[in-house]
């Protein structure tokens, strides 16, 4: 009985950490950073969008359905896939560049 009692007072005097506060949307956290801040935001986030950029290209590169060609010079379906997860790859390693310093600066907001 007592072990019980003493089992619900831990847990009463435990205590809760509060919520984390809700994210700043990215529309807004240049409001709150300073200006060198300001300046490493917009880099890294044109580093991001273009490696989205790159990405997309090279999945729709990847992706397309190229007829057989008789032609020896043309690209071969499985060289245009390389190519094109070769880009994708690209793009992706230029947003996981950029996404400590778009974090660290959100959390900054």
């Amino acid at each position: 009985m007592h072990a019980l009692l003493a089992s619900l007072i831990f847990v009463a005097a435990g205590e809760v950490a509060p919520p984390p506060p809700p994210p700043v949307p990215d529309s807004e956290v240049v409001r709150y950073l300073k200006t060198n801040e300001l300046v490493e935001w917009n880099t890294s986030m044109r580093m991001y969008q273009t490696g989205e950029v790159r990405a997309k290209q090279g999945r729709s590169i990847a992706n397309a359905v190229r007829p057989v060609s008789l032609d020896k010079t043309a690209e071969t379906p499985e060289q245009s896939r390389a190519r094109g997860q070769k880009i994708v790859d690209e793009g992706e390693d230029q947003m996981q560049r950029a996404l400590p310093s778009l974090n660290r600066l959100r959390a900054a907001a």
